[in-house]
């Protein structure tokens, strides 16, 4: 699966974009937690696809910086409420926030969703290393955009659910039910809620589906009139969290993770360490 071939991406083009970062362009983006994650992202097509770049963050760059890369082309990743969309003019190119039809309902009028930097990146970095190994294990972050910023809207943005099952058809990502991963955070869930979940993992694996259906629905049945989770986040939360195919924990947790444990002081260490780590599989 190609990101880009999404039919939210139907009307885009990144040939102009693709063109610059073949330039050994300036890599921008916020010093935040989803600024380091696009970055990571886009720099793992670079990596794997052998092009030469150089990292900057707004707001952290020096004068210096910024002079001794006017010359160079510049892409720039925003990070803003409003949309934006991808412009290129010239040597430079900004990724914001896209709106895109995301699909369309059944009397067949088209619905405008949006779609953010952290996804475009994931599209630019798989269309120039489809195949490259950071790359496709990096895929999984861009779930971050559209599922955080559907849990201030309290639902499930479509475009989450067309990218998880995509990459699963690919092959890059398992989906599975919570207690079925050795490990995950609450990510959203009730504390008490996770930890009830929590409390079949140990047996999960000797119980029938049946027996695992029959558990998982008093669960959810009781975290339906006990709490105040919308019905479908309740559902991808207990039954359909996804991971990389050989993780230990699911994508949902990985995201709490790195938001947890972000500070923009360390954000370079953070992403080489992400890349690292990718690159060793």
């Amino acid at each position: 699966m190609l990101i880009s071939d999404l039919p939210a991406f139907a009307s885009i083009t990144f040939d102009p974009i693709i063109a610059l970062l073949r330039g050994r362009p300036v890599l921008e983006a916020p010093a935040t937690a989803m600024g380091g994650l696009s970055m990571a992202i886009l720099e793992s097509g670079m990596l794997d696809a052998g092009l030469a770049y150089h990292r900057r963050w707004a707001h952290l760059s020096s004068s210096e910086d910024s002079a001794s890369s006017s010359d160079s082309p510049s892409i720039i990743i925003e990070e803003v409420d409003e949309v934006t969309g991808l412009r290129c003019q010239g040597l430079n190119c900004t990724i914001g926030a896209i709106q895109a039809e995301i699909l369309h309902s059944e009397a067949g009028y088209p619905h405008l969703g949006r779609v953010d930097p952290l996804v475009t990146c994931a599209a630019i970095a798989q269309s120039i290393a489809p195949h490259g190994v950071r790359t496709r294990r990096l895929l999984r972050y861009c779930l971050a955009g559209p599922w955080l910023r559907a849990d201030r809207l309290r639902w499930v943005d479509p475009l989450h659910s067309m990218l998880r099952d995509g990459m699963e058809r690919s092959g890059l990502l398992v989906v599975k039910p919570d207690p079925a991963w050795p490990r995950t955070l609450a990510a959203g869930l009730p504390a008490q809620v996770h930890e009830a979940v929590r409390n079949e993992s140990v047996g999960w694996a000797a119980l029938s589906d049946p027996e695992r259906t029959s558990v998982m629905s008093l669960i959810a049945a009781r975290a339906i009139t006990t709490t105040d989770v919308p019905t479908p986040r309740l559902e991808v939360l207990l039954w359909q969290r996804p991971g990389l195919c050989d993780g230990k924990t699911d994508v949902f947790s990985e995201i709490e993770d790195w938001i947890d444990g972000f500070d923009a002081s360390v954000i370079d260490e953070l992403v080489d360490g992400i890349l690292r780590h990718a690159g060793q599989h």
